[in-house]
């Protein structure tokens, strides 16, 4: 097999051996690169009938929003070794692999020959842009777990994706051994600050909070944490705090077979917690940097690590006062109750009036801020107003702060309903962070909100493979799906979140649409019963019943909303109406709910339910008064 090359094996039909086969694939990869790759495994599975750009784009890209023309450069770069004629363009639909079974190139004949099931993993009834499995597992090549990759491409799994990247790592929340439950804010802050930080370092993929810190608490060993999240490595740790001293252990963990890479002990004070969290930092990098190297590519220069881990801490505060009351604020954030906000918020303006300039603070404030307005925990007006302060403060004192840049999209997507703002945002983000699973949940659901949809899938699907376990990620998922017409795939992703989260409010509601949107009228409003808050339930039986033609409980359902939630919930009552066609209820209640700035009203271009009103000519005038254009 060694020294053949790709344009030796291209019509000389041959019987290759298993162990052949492996080596005959991995070097047509090597030569061909991965993209060209797919592109060829997807069409040749699919011959006699064309493969769609989007599914092509879908499987070759997965998560990510990219031209066309790099679809066209892989298919180019095909022709040129298969022969002209291998592939045909069919206008404004795809591509169809035309070579004759005789004619097939050794790397297909691999491909037949493989344990494969006899139903491609690419087909009419299952494409990438039609399977619930691949669109919940499905992510970019080098970040799919062995068990993801089966269920997205059944048993040709390793031919169609790569490994595990090395550079890949998870950090779990540290064990908090002080005896105190109040000092858990601390144990777990030290873990989030150190994975904020990595995840901010060139080329090294990071797991979000949320799914690492899902195994808290839990008997977990590390190789099915490791599976879970799709990475290579872990980092845990354990905290001992006495008054002021500190006492921090700190390992590196190789998944494969549990082994330790590195690990430290740090006996200090607090006040030297900032220089503890960062020779954590740079040695975690250098270690994965080091050990992952080859011998060619020279050593580690520790100056340019401690360069990358003081870029990724741009905005941090230099006062450990400050430090530790944002390590509080950011804990009660994390249980997303109304009241744990509003004490995450007096936390945060703590931290601020010890350290004025403290441009992260300022940026968690800002959220916080939006977050309570959302929750109903505080008057809209006021917040919004201080959410734009604490976010043009943060930019002001850190132009090039992801946060901050994130933080004022929230701000311009929920509040200003500044559209072009929101997405020079968004893409500065990410521009800055492009694995920031905070910018690419912001960008999914502006560009939802934008009725950009396609776009809005990309990023949410991005979101999902860097937090697997975020039910928020898949709630994006679903919403952008649902729009686009894919809601068996909007149910399954819907029903993830809903096994993540299963308390969350408004998530059986969503579910509930989904299925009666199915045919199953009866299950969805099982399901919507299911829903705890009195403005979610309401809101969805309303719509639920009129569909179904029950107009009695409809009737009920609507005037009970009205009664109990009339003040906060304008934009459910709007759509209510809106799915009964009474356009000039509706239009009287989305003017309420612009006055009251109803932070609803941003989804309000993209959601189905207000299809029957859309030929009304008030429509297109209340969308430009809310920002949009034609």
């Amino acid at each position: 097999m060694q020294g053949r090359t790709l344009q030796s094996f291209r019509f000389d039909r041959v019987e290759v051996r298993p162990a052949e086969r492996a080596l005959l694939i991995d070097g047509v990869r090597a030569e061909l690169g991965s993209r060209a790759f797919d592109v060829l495994y997807a069409l040749i599975k699919n011959r006699g009938r064309v493969v769609t750009k989007d599914e092509l784009l879908d499987l070759v890209w997965p998560g990510l929003v990219v031209q066309e023309n790099n679809l066209q450069a892989q298919v180019s770069t095909l022709r040129k070794l298969l022969g002209p004629n291998a592939i045909a363009t069919i206008p404004a639909r795809g591509y169809q692999f035309s070579l004759a079974e005789t004619e097939l190139p050794d790397i297909a004949i691999a491909a037949m020959q493989s344990d494969m099931p006899k139903n491609a993993p690419l087909g009419p009834q299952q494409s990438p842009r039609s399977s619930p499995q691949q669109m919940l597992v499905k992510a970019p090549h080098s970040t799919l777990t062995q068990a993801e990759r089966a269920a997205v491409f059944g048993d040709y799994a390793d031919l169609a994706v790569s490994k595990i990247p090395a550079l890949s790592i998870a950090v779990l929340p540290f064990t908090n051994l002080t005896g105190d439950a109040n000092d858990e804010y601390f144990s777990d802050g030290l873990a989030d600050e150190l994975l904020n930080v990595l995840s901010k370092i060139k080329d090294l993929r990071v797991i979000a909070r949320t799914s690492s810190f899902s195994f808290k608490g839990k008997n977990v060993d590390i190789a099915t944490i490791g599976a879970s999240l799709g990475v290579a490595h872990v980092v845990d740790g354990s905290v001992r705090k006495s008054g002021d001293q500190l006492r921090i252990s700190v390992q590196l963990v190789k998944v494969a077979d549990s082994s330790p890479v590195w690990s430290e002990v740090y006996d200090r004070t607090l006040d030297d917690i900032l220089a503890v969290q960062d020779d954590i930092a740079q040695c975690v990098l250098t270690e994965l940097r080091t050990k992952l190297m080859r011998p060619s590519q020279g050593k580690i220069e520790l100056r340019s690590v401690e360069t990358e881990v003081a870029t990724a801490t741009r905005g941090r505060s230099g006062n450990s006062g400050a430090l530790r009351l944002y390590l509080r604020a950011r804990f009660l954030m994390n249980r997303h109750s109304s009241d744990d906000v509003l004490k995450c918020i007096d936390y945060l303006r703590q931290a601020l009036s010890a350290d004025p300039d403290y441009a992260l603070g300022w940026a968690a404030l800002s959220h916080a801020l939006v977050t309570a307005a959302d929750l109903g925990a505080a008057p809209v007006d006021e917040c919004a107003a201080d959410a734009l302060k604490a976010a043009e403060r943060a930019l002001e004192l850190q132009p090039d702060l992801v946060d901050g840049h994130v933080a004022m999209c929230t701000y311009q997507t929920m509040h200003a309903w500044d559209w072009r703002g929101a997405v020079t945002s968004a893409q500065r983000a990410l521009q800055l962070a492009p694995d920031n699973v905070g910018a690419l949940k912001e960008a999914a659901r502006l560009y939802y909100a934008l009725g950009r949809s396609q776009d809005a899938l990309g990023y949410a699907k991005r979101a999902v493979s860097l937090d697997p376990l975020n039910s928020v990620c898949y709630w994006y998922l679903a919403s952008s799906l649902g729009v686009l017409g894919r809601i068996g795939e909007a149910e399954t992703a819907i029903r993830k979140a809903l096994e993540l989260s299963p308390d969350a409010p408004s998530l059986h509601f969503r579910l509930a649409f989904f299925m009666d949107r199915l045919g199953r009228h009866e299950d969805a409003i099982v399901e919507a019963n299911r829903e705890r808050t009195d403005w979610a339930r309401l809101f969805a039986l309303g719509i639920l019943y009129f569909r179904q033609g029950n107009l009695a409980e409809a009737d009920r359902a609507l005037n009970t909303l009205i009664e109990r939630c009339g003040e906060n919930a304008c934009i459910q009552i709007a759509m209510n109406y809106c799915v009964r066609g009474d356009a000039d209820r509706a239009f009287d209640w989305l003017e309420r709910a612009f006055v009251l700035r109803d932070t609803g009203l941003s989804y309000v271009k993209s959601g189905w339910l207000t299809h029957p009103i859309q030929a009304d000519p008030r429509w297109p005038v209340f969308l430009r008064k809310m920002g949009f254009e034609e």
